[in-house]
């Protein structure tokens, strides 16, 4: 998985390696939040209520775990023409969950919609706060939906620092 080399389309079909697992049970699965900054995407200031639903999806589900880092590539000073893994600069990205920072970059995180599901870089919360990316509605709606059920079954915490 690498998510410089991915500009995926918002709500086009997810299809990254042949019988994933995610926990899943939709059929059908779409991408959100694969930027890559070569192409212009929509923006706006996030809810504080779904900045909090974000922060538990991305601290809580971990799918296509991989070995290394990515890093965010909107975060370049400026992209060199020749951008490679080898020169490609490292601006880490954290999320702070309890007082403790956890690396973004490394899975993606999938939610359940309504009939469908939504595939995600773990990045995705970066480029919401940082760079205001405004997912599409139905993804909003999914992971606030989420995170309102997760604090029914558990108890979870209405604010995660």
């Amino acid at each position: 998985m690498s998510y410089m080399a991915m500009n995926r389309i918002d709500l086009s079909e997810y299809k990254m390696l042949p019988g994933e697992v995610s926990g899943s049970k939709c059929d059908t699965v779409l991408n959100v939040g694969w930027l890559s900054g070569d192409y212009d995407f929509s923006t706006a200031e996030p809810s504080e209520e779904f900045i909090n639903a974000l922060r538990y999806l991305v601290s809580t589900s971990f799918v296509n775990v991989e070995r290394g880092y990515e890093y965010c590539p909107l975060c370049l000073p400026e992209r060199p023409k020749d951008l490679t893994r080898a020169n490609f600069p490292k601006h880490e990205s954290f999320i702070n969950i309890y007082g403790k920072e956890q690396k973004l970059g490394d899975c993606e995180v999938w939610v359940d919609g309504e009939g469908e599901a939504y595939a995600a870089p773990n990045l995705i919360f970066h480029y919401v706060v940082e760079h205001k990316y405004a997912p599409p509605e139905k993804y909003i709606s999914a992971v606030i939906a989420h995170y309102k059920n997760s604090e029914k079954r558990n108890g979870v915490r209405t604010q995660l620092m």
